[in-house]
């Protein structure tokens, strides 16, 4: 029996997520079908934080978090995602900060030369 390195697990689940992400943006597989599947997915990114396959995904999470909150119409939602992806096949995913201010809110942010996010939230 053969195991999966952490390294083979996290590029096979790099890989899997630009793949699932490009059906959903080719038409081959409806928004909902890909984040059911992804929120499951997301599981196992938490316990690799930092890797190139966490920040993608993340910036994947940040997108569908502001479709869902209303802040972006589903044409900017796949607009953007389009960009990460396009992002990640270059090599040119963001690096995340993350800062606690004194009335303990959260901000979280990023940016590519593409595209620019804040994440604003209670800590």
């Amino acid at each position: 029996m053969v195991h999966e390195s952490r390294c083979d697990m996290i590029s096979r689940l790099e890989r899997e997520i630009a793949d699932r992400l490009a059906r959903y943006l080719a038409g081959d597989t409806s928004r909902d079908s890909f984040v059911d599947w992804f929120v499951i997915a997301m599981l196992d990114v938490g316990s690799s934080t930092g890797t190139t396959m966490a920040r993608f995904a993340y910036a994947i999470d940040l997108v569908f978090a502001e479709f869902s909150g209303g802040f972006c119409a589903e044409d900017e939602l796949q607009r953007r995602l389009s960009c990460i992806l396009r992002e990640r096949s270059f090599g040119l995913l963001p690096a995340w900060s993350a800062t606690e201010t004194s009335s303990s809110i959260l901000e979280m942010s990023f940016e590519t030369p593409q595209l620019s996010y804040q994440l604003v939230g209670a800590g």
